[in-house]
């Protein structure tokens, strides 16, 4: 009877999840078009990996905007003994990177969304690959708690940041137009940059002033890369 029932159960797995492996390690994505999406462009356009070498054998890597968690898994197997911190918005997401990341050492995943204060803020959107902060709430949009970088390095205690992968859809506006003191300690970022050409020079010239050497993705026309000498 158990093995009966252990064969539904896994029948029942793989009909509601596409499984893949990825250097031996389970990927369960949903049977949607955009996990799909996600999964080719995490692992063959690789645009959220860092530019320039990571010189510290046990990075701090910070991941804003997981997703399925797939960029996480990617940069674990890239710096094995790196620390990874992810934040993700949306619950769903959210729980589907925990799943992906598990058994993975030294990744701690949130469902808590990068805004420029603690507060509670509704999110909508219909892709799974792009829900965003929606400051004007409607009868769709959800509730979700926010964050801010200065917080994640208190409660981390950190006082370095390896690499940040940022991909919040829009909110890295209202991040880089409030307190940086979090920059002060970070070595490298990408950020995927959202709305247009004034946010883009705003972020770069944040980056400028906290002594970021600063490049425009060759790879992605809409992210923007800061590194430190």
């Amino acid at each position: 009877m158990n093995n009966q029932i252990t064969s539904f159960l896994k029948k029942l797995i793989q009909g509601k999840y596409v499984i893949k492996d990825y250097n031996g390690h389970k990927i369960y994505l949903r049977n949607n078009n955009v996990d799909e999406q996600v999964y080719n462009y995490v692992f063959n356009d690789k645009y959220h990996r860092p530019t320039m070498p990571l010189n510290n054998s046990s990075p701090i890597i910070l991941d804003l905007g997981v997703n399925i968690g797939l960029s996480v898994i990617d940069l674990k197997f890239l710096f094995p003994s790196a620390v990874i911190y992810g934040y993700e918005l949306d619950k769903d997401n959210t729980n589907m990177a925990l799943k992906n990341t598990a058994g993975l050492p030294n990744v701690f995943i949130h469902n808590i969304g990068i805004w420029y204060a603690r507060e509670k803020v509704h999110i909508s959107g219909t892709d799974t690959d792009a829900f965003k902060i929606d400051e004007a709430a409607n009868s769709e949009s959800r509730e979700v708690i926010t964050t801010t970088m200065n917080d994640i390095v208190k409660e981390n205690k950190l006082d370095h940041i390896d690499f940040i992968k940022m991909d919040i859809e829009g909110a890295e506006y209202e991040v880089f137009r409030h307190d940086l003191q979090w920059l002060d300690i970070t070595r490298q970022i990408k950020v995927e940059i959202h709305n247009g050409q004034h946010v883009f020079d705003l972020i770069r010239e944040r980056l400028d002033q906290y002594g970021f050497i600063t490049e425009k993705d060759t790879h992605h026309w809409s992210t923007l890369i800061g590194y430190k000498k």
